[in-house]
C-alpha cells in the first residue's frame, strides 16, 4: 500500500496553527507562482514592498523573478543561518585570493576551429588562431 500523507489521509482537517500554515505556504506559493506573468511595473511594486532600495535600473525581468521569490521565501520561513552565511563568505574569500584562470583549463582547440551559436536570433561565430580567439556576429545568418 503507497505511504499517504498526513493530509491525504480521509477525515484528517488541520487545525490552529497547522491550518494557518498550510495557508501561509499556499499563500506564498501562489504569489510566488505568479511572478513570471506580471509585467515590470508590477514586479517593481512586489520589490519595493520586500527590499527597503530599488533594483538596478537595468536589472531585466528574467532576474527579477527569482530574486523576488528568494525574498518572499526567505521573509517567509527565515534566511540563512549563521554558520551558512560564515561559510559562504569562506568560500567567497578562498575564491578571491586563488587565480581565477588557474581554476579553468585552458582549451586546446586547433587553429582554425568555428566555434558557432545563435543567441537572440543574429549568429556569432568565434574562430581560433594561434594567438587566441577572433570573433566576428553573422547577422545575416538566422536559424
Amino acid at each position: 500500500m503507497p505511504e499517504e500523507s498526513v493530509t491525504e489521509c480521509a477525515g484528517f482537517s488541520p487545525s490552529g496553527s497547522e491550518a494557518t500554515e498550510a495557508t501561509l505556504d499556499t499563500d506564498l506559493s501562489r504569489k510566488i507562482a505568479a511572478l513570471p506573468g506580471f509585467d515590470k511595473a508590477e514586479l517593481l511594486k512586489v520589490w519595493a514592498e520586500n527590499f527597503t532600495k530599488g533594483p538596478p535600473p537595468k536589472l531585466r525581468k528574467e532576474i527579477m523573478v527569482p530574486v523576488l521569490a528568494y525574498r518572499m521565501q526567505e521573509r517567509e520561513f527565515g534566511g540563512l543561518s549563521h554558520t551558512a552565511r560564515k561559510r559562504l563568505r569562506e568560500i567567497a574569500q578562498s575564491l578571491l585570493k586563488e587565480n581565477p584562470s588557474s581554476n579553468v583549463a585552458a582549451p586546446n582547440r586547433a587553429t582554425g576551429t568555428r566555434l558557432i551559436r545563435s543567441w537572440h536570433g543574429p549568429v556569432h561565430e568565434v574562430l581560433s588562431t594561434d594567438r587566441g580567439y577572433v570573433a566576428a556576429t553573422m547577422g545575416a545568418y538566422r536559424r
